[in-house]
């Protein structure tokens, strides 16, 4: 008889761990898992000394430069009231609005392109924007009222996403199907916008328009309360919805053997991600692709989604906001509003992207 070998038995995956490659692929060990949270708490620190460095650099130039050193000894102390002024009345609030804004759109992008699990999914194609544009370009052209103009655009918002999802929504939600509606919603919502322009004198289309751009320049620290206001209030519970959204992004299969009760949590993040969505724009108007690039880039850099990674992408997303804004107030030949900035920044960053990923197909 001959001698059998010894065969070293396979490792057994562990049960509800996700098969092959991907992108969201949750680590098991907690050596990895360690290691893995250290280098996103790292980049969170990088990247909020960036902010603070830009911060800074921002508030000394201007029509009244300042020097940094007399910028931090307003921050930290007391300076003379001309600078006291500057930095507090003029500069600070909208840095602080722009960092807050691109904050709450990049964890909106990032909620969205978890719960549809794709990552071309932002708040734009959804619906979100379109809606609050929508909105607040009728009420503007029909009342000539500004002072509601922030609660109707943020009515717009919260009325188109939560009209597509129920929509979209036929027994269980198919996230291609959600990503359809939106899209449909968004051009019935240009149409209408459309319309509009041929129904009103352009002098006023131009100013209504000009009122829906994306731009800081008409921050406050009223803005400013409210957009933290918001981020305090959805911020917790995006972060308690962090694992699930996890296993949602890994598929529903596995998010269901988990425990997990997949469209009562999907429709929770969905609010969450239109509420971040639908305040920032209330605030500062219609910024594109925050929400769509800054998840993108932080997903290629940290891969699965956690609560540090969330965090980090917020932080990222501010500071492009206020990165863009300083280019198109301060080295432009004109200054450009914050959301054209951007605009060029992300197209660009997506063809070069894809044009790459479908070479490698």
């Amino acid at each position: 008889m001959t001698p059998t070998t010894k065969q070293r038995p396979k490792p057994q995956a562990k049960a509800g761990a996700p098969l092959g490659k991907s992108p969201w692929r949750v680590h098991s060990t907690s050596w990895w898992s360690f290691r893995f949270h250290g280098s996103t708490a790292l980049l969170i620190l990088i990247a909020l000394g960036l902010s603070a460095a830009v911060a800074v650099f921002a508030m000394t130039i201007g029509d009244v430069p300042l020097a940094a050193k007399d910028v931090l000894t307003a921050l930290w102390s007391q300076a003379d009231a001309k600078t006291e002024f500057v930095v507090f009345r003029l500069r600070l609030p909208r840095l602080l609005l722009g960092f807050l804004v691109g904050m709450a759109l990049a964890m909106s992008g990032a909620i969205f392109q978890g719960v549809t699990r794709n990552d071309l999914v932002a708040p734009d194609i959804i619906g979100v924007t379109s809606g609050a544009g929508a909105a607040g370009f009728i009420w503007i052209l029909i009342t000539h009222n500004i002072a509601f103009l922030p609660v109707v655009v943020f009515i717009g918002a919260v009325a188109t996403t939560m009209a597509v999802y129920f929509l979209a929504k036929r027994g269980n939600l198919d996230p291609a199907r959600l990503v359809l509606v939106g899209i449909g919603m968004q051009t019935l919502l240009g149409a209408a916008e459309a319309y509009m322009v041929r129904r009103f004198p352009i002098q006023d289309v131009v100013w209504a328009d000009n009122l829906l751009i994306g731009s800081l320049s008409r921050a406050s620290w009223s803005d400013v309360s409210l957009i933290a206001l918001g981020l305090v209030v959805a911020l917790p519970i995006a972060l308690a919805r962090i694992n699930a959204l996890r296993l949602i992004a890994l598929g529903e299969d596995v998010a269901a053997t988990s425990g997990i009760h997949v469209e009562r949590t999907r429709l929770v993040l969905i609010c969450v991600g239109c509420w971040l969505a639908a305040i920032a724009v209330s605030v500062a108007g219609l910024i594109g692709f925050v929400a769509l690039v800054v998840p993108h880039i932080v997903r290629l850099m940290v891969g699965q989604i956690t609560a540090l990674s969330l965090l980090l992408t917020g932080i990222v997303g501010g500071l492009l906001t206020i990165i863009a804004d300083v280019v198109g107030a301060h080295f432009m030949p004109v200054p450009v509003p914050v959301s054209v900035v951007i605009a060029a920044i992300g197209a660009p960053y997506f063809l070069i992207v894809f044009t790459l990923f479908q070479r490698r197909r």
